[in-house]
C-alpha cells in the first residue's frame, strides 16, 4: 500500500455513503464528457479493496486516460468536497448557520440591510436554539460590524451573557476532561487517587444542577457524578444520575442528533450502570437500544463510536453476570465474540472486554483462546490502554502461561512483570503475592503434595487481602481464591466459581 497521502482519496471514498455517493454521481455527470474521466477513476478507486496505485495508473493507461494521476485525483476530491457539502447543506446546523452568516454578509455588501437583518435574526435564533454558543458569538461580532443600525447597547448585554455561557461550558468540558484522566488511572486503590476524586466533586458548580442551564452542561454534569459514584462503589446514585441523563438528552430529538456520539456513549453507561446493581434485564435492554442505532445512517465517527461502546457494553454485561449467572456469562461472551468476528471497525476501547473474554476462557479452561486475548490488550495503541485493566492482563498472562505449563518461560515473565508493575507504581498486595509464590514457592514444589501445600498457603494469604477494600478492586476481575480453590480440588475453575455463584444466589 502506498504511504497515507497517496491513499487520503481512498479513504475518502471508501467513506462515502450511498447518498453521498449518488450525490457525487451527480455531481460528476454535470462536467462536460471531456472531464467524465475523473468518474472513471472514482469508479476504479472504489472498486479496490485495498489501495494499489500501480494498478490504478495501469488501468488509466489501458484506458487511453493520459492526464497525470495526481491532477485526476485532485480533481476528484475537489468534486468530492463540493458534492458533501451540497449533500449536506440543509442537514447540519453548522452548515446552515454558516450559510445564513455569509448571505448576510452579501446581503449587507450590496446595502440590502433588511435583508441581511432578517438573515441575522434567523440565525441568531436558530444558534440560541440548538445551544451553538461559539457561532452566536460570531453573529453577534457580525452585528458589532453592522452596527450603525443595531443597538450598540442590546448587542453589549447579547454579548455578554453569550461570553458567561460560553465561559459555563468549557468549563464543564473542562471538568469532564479531568475525570476522563482520573478513569485512566483505574480503580480507586489507595487515598491518593480518592482524593483526586473529592477535589473534582467539590469544586462549587459540580454541587448545583440549577448551575448548568444550557444541554451539554447538564449532560456533564450528571456524567461527572456518575463516574464518580460508580468509582466509589456507590452504584444506586451512579444510575439515578446516568437515568437522568438519558432522560435529559432524549427530551431533546432535535440536539440529540447532533449530539448522537455523546448519545451512544453515555447508553453505554447505563448499562455499566444497571450492570452493578445486577439488573441484567434491563442493561440488555439498553444494549439492544444501542445495537438499534447502527440501523441508522451513521457517519464514521458515530460508527466508531458505535464500535467501542457495544464493545465496552458487553464486557460490563459479562462482567455482571459472574456475580449471578455463570452460564449467561459465556453465552454472552460467545455472542460478544461472534460481534467482533462480524464487523471490520478498529476497536479503540475493548480492552475491558477482551479482559472479560480471556476470563471467560480461563475459567472454561481454554487456555490458548485466553492468551489470544490478553494479546489483543498488549498490542492496543498505548493511548488506548487503561491501567488496571492493562495491569491484570499482565497477571493474566503469568497465570496462562502457568496454566499451559510454560515453566521456562515463566522466571522471565514473572521477572519483567515484576518490572513493569514497579515501574508504573501498580504493584500492590495482590499482585506482589502472586508474583512472590510463582517466583519462589512454585519452583520448590516436588510433588503435587507439595504444590497444594503452597496453594494452600497463598490461598490463607488471598483471603486476607481481599478483605482490604482497595485491593479487592482486583478480585473484581478475576477471581483468583475460586482458581487456587479449583488446583487444591483438583476442579475445574468453572466448577468452583459455577458452585459459589449457586451459593450465594440460594442465600439471597
Amino acid at each position: 500500500m502506498a504511504n497515507s497521502d497517496s491513499s487520503n482519496l481512498y479513504e475518502l471514498i471508501t467513506s462515502l455513503t450511498k447518498a453521498e455517493r449518488k450525490t457525487f454521481t451527480l455531481f460528476a455527470n454535470l462536467s462536460n464528457d471531456s472531464r467524465k474521466k475523473y468518474l472513471v477513476l472514482f469508479e476504479i478507486i472504489s472498486s479496490q479493496k485495498k489501495y494499489d496505485e500501480g494498478k490504478i495508473q495501469r488501468r488509466l493507461t489501458e484506458l487511453n486516460i493520459l492526464t497525470p494521476l495526481p491532477v485526476l485525483k485532485n480533481y476528484v476530491q475537489e468534486i468530492l468536497l463540493k458534492a458533501l457539502r451540497f449533500h449536506h447543506d440543509s442537514v447540519s446546523i453548522d452548515s446552515i448557520l454558516h450559510n445564513l452568516i455569509m448571505e448576510a454578509d452579501l446581503m449587507h455588501a450590496k446595502g440590502l440591510e433588511k435583508i441581511r437583518d432578517k438573515l441575522m435574526r434567523k440565525a441568531k435564533a436558530l444558534a440560541k436554539n440548538n445551544e451553538r454558543k461559539e457561532v452566536l458569538l460570531e453573529i453577534l461580532n457580525k452585528e458589532w460590524n453592522y452596527k450603525t443600525v443595531f443597538n450598540p447597547k442590546e448587542i453589549e448585554l447579547d454579548h455578554s451573557l453569550a461570553l458567561e455561557d460560553l465561559s459555563k461550558l468549557l468549563f464543564a468540558r473542562t471538568m469532564t476532561f479531568n475525570v476522563s484522566l482520573l478513569l485512566e488511572k483505574g480503580e480507586i486503590r489507595d487515598d491518593s487517587l480518592k482524593s483526586e476524586w473529592e477535589t473534582i466533586v467539590k469544586n462549587p458548580i459540580m454541587t448545583e444542577e440549577r448551575k448548568y442551564s444550557g444541554y451539554e452542561e447538564n449532560c456533564h454534569f450528571h456524567h461527572n457524578w456518575m463516574r464518580y459514584y460508580h468509582r466509589t462503589n456507590d452504584f444506586q446514585k451512579c444510575t439515578e444520575h446516568q437515568v437522568l441523563l438519558i432522560k435529559h438528552m432524549e427530551s431533546r430529538p432535535d440536539l440529540l442528533r447532533v449530539y448522537r456520539s455523546l448519545y451512544i456513549f453515555e447508553l453505554n453507561g447505563l448499562v455499566v450502570a444497571y450492570c452493578q446493581l445486577k439488573d441484567y434485564l434491563n442493561a440488555r435492554i439498553t444494549l439492544n437500544k444501542i445495537l438499534q442505532i447502527s440501523e441508522l445512517e451513521l457517519n464514521t465517527p458515530e460508527r466508531n463510536m458505535l464500535a467501542d461502546t457495544l464493545a465496552i457494553a458487553y464486557g460490563n454485561i459479562i462482567h455482571g453476570y459472574y456475580l449471578s449467572d455463570f452460564d449467561s456469562a459465556v453465552q454472552a461472551s460467545e455472542e460478544a465474540e461472534r460481534y467482533l468476528e462480524s464487523i471490520n471497525i478498529q476497536h479503540h476501547h475493548a480492552a475491558f472486554l477482551y479482559l472479560n473474554l480471556a476470563k471467560t476462557n480461563i475459567y472454561i479452561g481454554n487456555f490458548k483462546k485466553a492468551l489470544i486475548w490478553t494479546n489483543h490488550i498488549f498490542h492496543d495503541s498505548p493511548g488506548n490502554r487503561r491501567d488496571d485493566f492493562y495491569v491484570i492482563a499482565w497477571v493474566f498472562n503469568i497465570i496462562i502461561h502457568f496454566e499451559l505449563d510454560h515453566i521456562d518461560f515463566l522466571p522471565s515473565l514473572i521477572k519483567s512483570t515484576g518490572r513493569f508493575l514497579k515501574k508504573r507504581n501498580r504493584l500492590y498486595k495482590t499482585e506482589t503475592t502472586i508474583l512472590h509464590f510463582l517466583q519462589t514457592k512454585l519452583p520448590k514444589s516436588s510433588s503435587k503434595k507439595s504444590i497444594r501445600q503452597f496453594y494452600a498457603e497463598l490461598l490463607i494469604e488471598m483471603k486476607e487481602i481481599v478483605k482490604d477494600p482497595y485491593e479487592a478492586k482486583a478480585f473484581k476481575y478475576f477471581d483468583f481464591i475460586s482458581w487456587l480453590e479449583s488446583k487444591i480440588q483438583s476442579k475445574s475453575i468453572a466448577e468452583v466459581v459455577k458452585s459459589k455463584i449457586k451459593e450465594l444466589n440460594t442465600s439471597t
